[in-house]
């Protein structure tokens, strides 16, 4: 292990011969590097699938056809003149009536066709006598249309919300006649309509029901838009064997070459209690954490891969390729068919990587204090601070499936090699943080370590005299890094990475280093960005770089050698966070990328910043310079713990200091006097044995790690306490603690609409006036065993509807506690009203407004509260509203059972799970994405903080490329009653159509195209 300033050991001959084993190592390099660097370019393998619709042209069955891209690349309609002076839809691709025109509309009527794309009248002509052909064929360019505008608004709540006001480059997305549609009769063209974009297309429908006549039937052919997932090409298989191949000999030659004398093995440090401490910790931590930021997207993205073969955003941008950020959602999938999805073994690949980084860490921790003289006899305590910085740092943010564990141990790694000194290890290096370059793009914190040590590598690989030595040497050394291609690009190419960008940016600008500010905003806001547990770490190495960078500063005016490992360390961890600037997004997540450089030279500082600023100012640190430290110790301290105990998407009813700052017994940490006074101590405390100044040095960093330690100790007690206490019953940890193989899945339970029994009625139950049976938007349907029992004052679209009142007879309640459920649909406010109103026989003793505040057709449930002494109800509605949708509707009561949402879903029911909870529900299975076709979900788990606001997540909006944003226009909604105790932001839904789910053929041809060629045709 290196431990000086100067590493380089006494030369050794370059070899025998003009072609040593390092210049052989040096070609390999060369051609491995060459190879690697082709894999974007090289051709790939692209499906194209296509849809034909009807199955059977003799009786088109009408169908779903939810397309991920919205919009198909190509379209071949053709039917015959019998079929066109059929009177009725002839072709929709929207709903019929739908208020979004959006898709393309043929219809007929008294023998006079109409052909609309996307609201325009594009033919409208008398069907000719006799037989004939009309063919509609259309080509898009897949070029995603802008819609995106400025990032960064000033609510700072999600800088992904598009706005008006685009600033991109608007040639690069979607032209005024990027689409071409033409409608033709026998050959002769008819009309053609240039836009954007191609009509949209998320149903199938006809009124045909047999064949119209001896001319063409029906049939449609539509290329789907797959453009983000491909495979090698025979060629490219070629050039990844021979990258790899060149890569291992690069790094094997090098092994073997070894360099300079042969050294004592390296001794790995004993094991110690802390060791023990740090790992159970971590294990701890596996079962009772809250997820992470994103460990619902990513976890689903594993899942949704293993079916379609690459790994696409699935829940928005028309689920666009990750390429070239991969290998760790792969790696996740396989992990997945292995050992399950439930939350914990999920984590494991986690838990895993922080045991490595703690061990790494060691090794690094050993090389620091055998860098330092007389730190020997400061063995425990450097354990101790190690375990503090990291366990602070590790914990809330690392355990989960996001690919920043996988960073942190690959920068880890890479430091600990950089500072072996060995050119074998140099090249290991290279290798190790081009593998977390390629996790995700806070992977540049991965070659940090090789920046900051940039000359140690050079003194690896320089050979005094001879260039061309030094120059394959570093060649070989370099070649590690093709990780990154090979990681990166093997299974995808250049033009999926570029795809991708221009989706996003279509819809969103991607954030850039000006924006970097915008991290630590969020770090310091009252939100889970910020929790004081993801506060504390980030804050105290910040100013540790500070005090380090003043230190380092004086040191070497004076000359002072500082330790080289603590000096790397220190580069590391501040190009890490400057690096971060990089990332296209400024989430304080990603600050998880750092828990191994950040950890160990935080864990440094607090060990060796007193030595070593007493070493650089002379034995004697300037008071004023101690005061400084000390208020900047407190400062950070007190900010961490202003934090609030808050975790992304988690309902954290009954844990102590919820959604505020935490006050173990009632004492408020957030006071930078309370640690002032904590430092003032322990420098009383040190007085005995060293002057009032530096005893006040010596007693910041150890109040700094105390209050680091004493946020771990809250973090998990208090979530240990909560899991073991089953608090929240719906929650992560305390389901995972129970061992709940369905964890939230088997704790959150609805009333079932679909086994509801409508109560006995007391008296005639037929309302009148504006109400009447079936009275709601027909789009929208009522679903389950009240579906029969509807009254609504819905019209149609006529402005003039009428309003009124009405009520229904009375019911008898149950006798029991069994729950009660109405459904509703329509506006139930702003003047209209519905209310059930509770008796004792005939006489009102209660009513209870059932209102949500939305104007909307989808169904809700809704759950009666009745007084003790009622034991009848029945329902009041009024339409004070007039016009289209001045409307509402409205069930008869039923007694529900409350069943758990994973009995509620037979185990291959396809269901929309909302990115922020799917973590939590292993045993639903999510809607394939697949070929261009999001599969029709039948149940949806979402999350939001309105009424209905579920259905407005990034998933199910149509301007983000949402791949759920068809479903609500093309299936009835019924939202389900939850059943308390819940998490009040939990929505779930049931969808239900009567159109066929996937009555069509979807077959798919292999198309071979260059790796860089974003071109779709």
């Amino acid at each position: 292990m290196a431990t000086g300033v100067d590493i380089r050991e006494a030369q050794a001959q370059a070899g025998t011969g003009r072609w040593s084993a390092r210049r052989w190592a040096g070609l390999a390099g060369l051609v491995g590097l060459a190879c690697a660097l082709s894999l974007p370019f090289a051709p790939v393998e692209v499906d194209v699938p296509t849809v034909r619709w009807p199955l059977d042209p003799s009786a088109p069955r009408s169908t779903l056809l939810t397309t991920t891209a919205h919009r198909p690349l190509e379209i071949d309609v053709r039917f015959g003149c019998a079929v066109a002076r059929t009177d009725g839809v002839v072709l929709a691709t929207v709903p019929p009536g739908s208020p979004e025109a959006t898709g393309l509309l043929v219809t007929s009527l008294d023998g006079r066709l109409q052909v609309r794309a996307q609201g325009r009248l594009v033919v409208d002509e008398p069907v000719p006598p006799g037989p004939c052909e009309y063919r509609i064929t259309g080509e898009g360019s897949g070029r995603p249309l802008l819609v995106a505008g400025p990032p960064s608004p000033a609510t700072r709540l999600d800088p992904a919300v598009p706005l008006a006001g685009a600033t991109a480059d608007p040639g690069r997305f979607a032209g005024p006649e990027d689409a071409r549609l033409e409608v033709g009769r026998d050959g002769i063209p008819l009309a053609v309509d240039r836009a954007p974009q191609l009509p949209e297309v998320a149903v199938l429908v006809t009124d045909l029901t047999r064949p119209a006549g001896p001319d063409a039937p029906l049939s449609v052919a539509l290329r789907l838009d797959d453009e983000s997932a491909s495979r090698p090409s025979p060629a490219k298989i070629v050039l990844i064997a021979a990258a790899l191949v060149a890569w291992a000999a690069a790094g094997a030659l090098l092994a073997v070459a070894g360099r300079g004398p042969p050294r004592g093995r390296a001794r790995f440090p004993r094991p110690r209690v802390v060791d023990a401490v740090a790992v159970v910790a971590l294990a701890l931590w596996l079962v009772v954490a809250p997820a992470t930021d994103d460990d619902g997207w990513f976890a689903t993205q594993a899942r949704n891969a293993a079916l379609s073969g690459e790994v696409g955003n699935y829940f928005q941008l028309y689920d666009q390729s990750f390429t070239p950020f991969t290998w760790v959602h792969r790696a996740l999938s396989w992990w997945q068919q292995v050992v399950g999805l439930t939350p914990v073994v999920q984590r494991v690949p986690a838990l895993v990587a922080g045991v490595l980084t703690w061990l790494v860490l060691r090794r690094v921790l050993a090389a620091l204090l055998a860098a330092a003289p007389g730190s020997r006899r400061r063995d425990a305590v450097a354990r101790a601070a190690l375990a503090v910085a990291f366990l602070a740092w590790w914990l809330p943010y690392d355990m989960g499936v996001r690919p920043e564990p996988v960073v942190a141990l690959c920068a880890a790694v890479a430091l600990l090699l950089v500072l072996s000194g060995r050119l074998w290890a140099a090249w290991a290096a290279c290798a190790v943080a081009g593998a977390g370059l390629a996790a995700h793009p806070s992977g540049v914190v991965a070659v940090a370590p090789l920046v900051a040590g940039l000359p140690l590598l050079a003194g690896c690989v320089r050979v005094p005299g001879d260039r061309g030595a030094t120059a394959w040497r570093a060649l070989a050394v370099g070649s590690g890094g093709a990780t990154a291609l090979l990681l990166g690009f093997a299974d995808g190419a250049l033009r999926e990475f570029l795809r991708g960008q221009l989706v996003t940016e279509s819809v969103y600008p991607q954030d850039g280093w000006a924006e970097e500010p915008e991290r630590y905003a969020f770090l310091l806001d009252q939100i889970p960005m910020g929790s004081y547990a993801k506060r504390a770490a980030v804050l105290a190495c910040l100013v540790a770089l500070a005090w380090y960078a003043v230190v380092a500063l004086v040191a070497r005016a004076r000359r002072v050698a500082v330790p080289q490992p603590l000096a790397v360390a220190a580069g590391a961890t501040a190009l890490g966070f400057a690096s971060l600037a990089l990332t296209p997004s400024k989430w304080t997540h990603h600050f998880g990328s750092l828990a191994g450089v950040g950890a160990v030279f935080l864990a440094g500082m607090l060990l060796l910043g007193v030595p070593l600023a007493a070493a650089a100012f002379g034995r004697r640190v300037p008071a004023r310079a101690v005061f400084v430290v000390a208020a900047s110790a407190a400062l950070a301290a007190a900010l961490a713990w202003r934090g609030p105990n808050s975790w992304p998407y988690a309902w954290l009813e009954g844990m102590p200091s919820a959604y505020r700052p935490p006050a173990p017994g009632g004492l408020a940490l957030d006071r930078p006097v309370l640690w002032a006074l904590a430092i003032a101590v322990g420098a009383l405390v040190g007085m005995r044995r060293a002057s009032p100044v530096e005893a006040l040095l010596r007693a910041t960093p150890a109040v700094l790690a105390l209050s680091l330690a004493a946020s771990t100790v809250h973090l998990l007690g208090t979530f240990t306490a909560a899991a073991a206490a089953g608090t929240p019953r719906d929650s992560v940890w305390a389901q995972s603690w129970a061992g709940s193989p369905c964890a939230v899945g088997d704790a959150l339970r609805v009333l079932d609409p679909f086994t509801a029994r409508p109560l006995p009625a007391v008296t005639p139950t037929g309302p009148g006036g504006a109400f009447v049976a079936g009275g709601h938007y027909p789009g929208s349907a009522p679903q389950g065993s009240l579906a029969g029992q509807v009254w609504g004052s819905h019209h149609g679209p006529s402005p003039d509807a009428p309003t009124g009142a009405t009520a229904t007879g009375w019911y008898r309640l149950p006798d029991d506690d069994e729950p009660v459920m109405v459904i509703a649909a329509g506006t139930l406010d702003r003047g209209n009203a519905l209310t059930a109103v509770y008796g004792r026989g005939q006489a009102p003793v209660g009513a209870q407004p059932l209102t949500d505040g939305v104007a909307s057709p989808v169904w809700r449930t809704f759950t009666l509260d009745p007084p003790a002494e009622a034991d009848t109800v029945r329902i009041e509605a009024v339409d004070a509203l007039a016009g289209t949708h001045g409307w509402l509707a409205f069930s008869a009561p039923a007694a529900a059972r409350p069943v758990p949402v994973s009995e509620l879903a037979p185990p291959q029911t396809p269901v929309a799970l909302a990115w922020q909870v799917a973590f939590g529900f292993p045993c639903l299975r999510p809607a394939a994405v697949v070929h261009g076709v999001t599969e029709p979900p039948a149940l949806g788990v979402l999350r939001g903080s309105q009424p209905l606001g579920g259905l407005g997540d990034i998933a199910w909006q149509p301007a983000r490329g949402g791949v759920f944003a068809q479903v609500p226009r093309t299936q009835s909604v019924l939202q389900l009653a939850t059943v308390a105790p819940a998490d009040p932001y939990l929505q779930v839904f049931v969808f239900g159509s009567p159109l066929a789910r996937d009555a069509y053929a979807l077959t798919t041809q292999p198309r071979t195209v260059a790796g860089a060629s974003t071109a779709v045709r």
